[in-house]
C-alpha cells in the first residue's frame, strides 16, 4: 500500500520504501510552476516572488540579507530547482518503488548554486526592469552556500533537471506571478 508523496513543492529529499513515502525538510529552493497561476504565500518570503514584486513595483525595494559571505559577490548561494523537475524525479522514484526497489534517499536540486544577486539580476533581465536593492546584515544561521549533490538521483533515477536554469525558472514565475506584483 502506498500512502502517496507528502510534502510541499519545495521537497528535495525523499525517503522511499514500499510501505510509505516520507519527506525530509532540508530543502533547496524550489521555484516556478507551469502555466497555471499559483496561490501567493501571505506574507511572501521567497526570493523570486519578492524579486518579481520589486521589479514590477518601483515603490518596493528588495531586501538582501548579507553581502559579506565568502562567495563571489558576497551574497548567499542556493540551489534553485524548477518544481516540474522535482515532479519528474518523484514520478521516476515512484516507478522504481512500484517495481519493487527498496528504500532510497536522494537529493534533488539543480546541482549548482546561484547567489541572491545572480537571481535578482536574472529577474531584472527577464522582466526588463531594474529593482532597488537594500542590503542588511546577515540573518542568524544562514549558511553561505547550500547546493544539492544530485549525483545519486541522476544515476538511480536516470534523471536530469531539464527546466532548472534560472532563465526558465524566472520566465515561468513571471507568467504565474504578475497578479501578485
Amino acid at each position: 500500500k502506498i500512502r502517496g508523496l507528502q510534502g510541499g513543492a519545495t521537497a528535495s529529499c525523499g525517503h522511499l520504501n514500499r510501505a510509505r513515502t516520507q519527506k525530509s525538510r532540508n530543502f533547496v529552493r524550489c521555484a516556478a510552476c507551469e502555466a497555471k497561476p499559483i496561490l501567493p504565500n501571505d506574507p511572501e518570503t521567497h526570493l523570486i516572488p519578492l524579486g518579481i514584486q520589486a521589479a514590477h513595483d518601483r515603490s518596493r525595494s528588495m531586501t538582501v540579507f548579507g553581502r559579506d559571505y565568502p562567495t563571489p559577490d558576497g551574497t548567499c548561494v542556493r540551489d534553485y530547482v524548477h518544481v516540474s523537475d522535482l515532479a519528474d524525479a518523484h514520478v521516476k522514484a515512484l516507478g522504481l518503488m512500484l517495481a519493487g526497489h527498496e528504500g532510497m534517499t536522494l537529493n534533488l536540486g539543480s546541482g549548482h548554486g546561484l547567489s541572491v544577486n545572480q537571481v535578482l539580476d536574472a529577474i531584472e533581465r527577464r522582466a526588463g526592469t531594474a529593482m532597488r536593492r537594500v542590503y542588511h546584515d546577515r540573518r542568524p544561521g544562514d549558511a553561505a552556500v547550500l547546493v544539492a549533490d544530485i549525483t545519486a538521483a541522476k544515476t538511480t533515477l536516470d534523471w536530469q533537471p531539464k527546466r532548472s536554469d534560472i532563465e526558465t525558472i524566472v520566465d515561468h514565475a513571471l507568467v504565474t506571478l504578475p497578479s501578485q506584483a
